[in-house]
């Protein structure tokens, strides 16, 4: 480490420094600290009068980081509404909120009119098409013959496929309600078919009762897929240039006090909310089968940098005209030496101050936790 001498300008700060609780009294000139090239020198007996206390610098790593508010949310794409597009009644349905449902699973029993319809229709086209078939190809045979016109091969090659395309239209649907085709073709008409979930998931919403009428489109049940929950927090404009895809995110939950879940920022809005002027920030969790609740309010505090070094609690640190000052200790003789470090320009990360590189004197190992406002007011006494 390097040798450092920091000036404090004029005797004008003495009515300015602001130190620790621990501000002494005034001392009798035995108690008084010694200026050498060292610094301020005390022996052991002053430093026991004083109550100066210290602690080792810690090498230590800290970071940089924004805090932000949110909720737990569920990316479009994991969510389900669960509709029919054939206005039917509900018959069955014992499903309930926040139940766990897997892809496939009956949640309702469905009937009505207009699902028979539906099967009727089938069944007719059905039918027909067997006729029209066989009508079309007679026509071709007739026509290869030139003892029919060409029009009437047209006309039946026209009706053919379009009953054609009316039965695989028909079938589709039928398909979409889940339906016994081997049983239908077979003129066996249902009464009601089944909606089945179409992801894995835990219902949110279950607004389907039984008897009721449900029309085409309206929502029987809600179900949200929780292993792709994430915390979506706000960022306000002033911070938001400072956060970036890939960093780490320190999740808090109030259901869940002391334990702090980390995620990754995978996707930064691109737009601000005009009325708050803040950024959505969405974060992945790290780790799964937490029992999360989708609006969950959360807290949230966003890494954007760290750095590595020699660092000092920010509570050692002692103000004086604007400027922010720690004191180094390092043993001397049978007392101590103390230098004045200018730690002004420092930012103060997660409640440490990380020294400035190249500026610790050598042999001081030691920051002054406690009587930093004494020994600034003796080094300042000294110039």
């Amino acid at each position: 480490m390097k040798s450092c001498q920091i000036y404090i300008l004029g005797l004008a700060l003495l009515a300015t420094v602001q130190g620790c609780s621990n501000q002494a009294e005034p001392l009798a000139e035995s108690q008084q600290a010694q200026k050498t090239a060292d610094g301020l020198t005390l022996s052991a007996q002053q430093i026991a009068k004083t109550g100066l206390l210290s602690k080792t610098i810690e090498q230590r790593t800290i970071t940089t980081s924004v805090s932000a508010n949110g909720m737990l949310d569920v990316p479009t794409q994991h969510m389900a509404s669960v509709t029919t597009f054939l206005g039917s009644y509900v018959k069955s349905a014992d499903k309930h909120i926040g139940e766990k449902v897997k892809k496939g699973e009956v949640l309702a029993v469905m009937e009505g009119p207009a699902f028979v319809d539906l099967q009727q229709q089938y069944l007719e086209h059905r039918s027909q098409l067997a006729v029209l078939k066989s009508e079309f190809e007679r026509q071709s045979n007739l026509a290869a013959d030139s003892i029919t016109s060409k029009k009437n091969l047209q006309l039946a090659q026209a009706v053919y496929e379009q009953t054609n395309s009316s039965v695989e239209a028909l079938q589709q649907k039928l398909s979409f309600l889940h339906v016994n085709m081997a049983t239908l073709d077979k003129g066996t008409i249902a009464r009601s078919f089944v909606i089945r979930a179409p992801m894995d998931g835990y219902l949110t919403e279950v607004s389907a009762k039984i008897g009721s009428y449900i029309t085409p489109g309206q929502s029987l049940m809600e179900i949200v897929d929780l292993t792709h929950i994430h915390a979506e927090l706000s960022v306000y404009e002033s911070e938001a240039m400072n956060v970036k895809e890939g960093q780490k995110m320190e999740i808090m939950l109030p259901s869940m006090p002391g334990k702090v879940l980390e995620a990754d920022i995978y996707l930064i809005d691109k737009a601000f909310d005009d009325n708050t002027r803040a950024v959505k920030v969405h974060g992945h969790f790290e780790e799964e089968n937490i029992p999360f609740i989708m609006g969950m309010y959360v807290e949230g505090k966003i890494i954007t940098g760290e750095a590595t070094g020699y660092a000092v609690p920010a509570i050692a640190a002692v103000f004086a005209d604007n400027n922010r000052y720690v004191f180094l200790e390092k043993a001397s003789g049978d007392g101590a030496a103390f230098m004045a470090i200018d730690v002004t320009e420092v930012a103060e990360m997660d409640g440490w101050i990380l020294l400035p590189e190249g500026k610790i004197p050598n042999g001081f190992d030691k920051v002054v936790t406690k009587g930093a406002g004494y020994l600034l007011s003796q080094w300042m006494m000294g110039e």
